[in-house]
């Protein structure tokens, strides 16, 4: 797979989870401050961010996928024959 800090898609990915980080501190504290209700919809907005990151990591496996199923060992190709 390609390098993450060179492939876009993994950029892309990397900066979401950061985000997703970011969120969670944020309601963590903000749990902390007495504002649960708040905490609840920045930890969501985090679940967000994870689903987003990991929607490029798929997508950066798609763009894979012809040459692994093309590699004579895979097992697309064996189960093809």
């Amino acid at each position: 797979m390609p390098d993450a800090s060179t492939n876009p898609l993994g950029i892309v990915r990397q900066r979401c989870l950061t985000h997703a980080d970011a969120l969670l501190t944020s309601a963590k504290s903000t749990v902390a401050s007495g504002q649960p209700y708040i905490a609840s919809h920045l930890a969501l907005l985090a679940l967000e961010e994870i689903g987003e990151g990991e929607t490029m990591f798929l997508k950066q496996g798609d763009a894979l996928r012809p040459a692994v199923n093309a590699h004579p060992g895979s097992i697309a190709m064996r189960t093809m024959t």
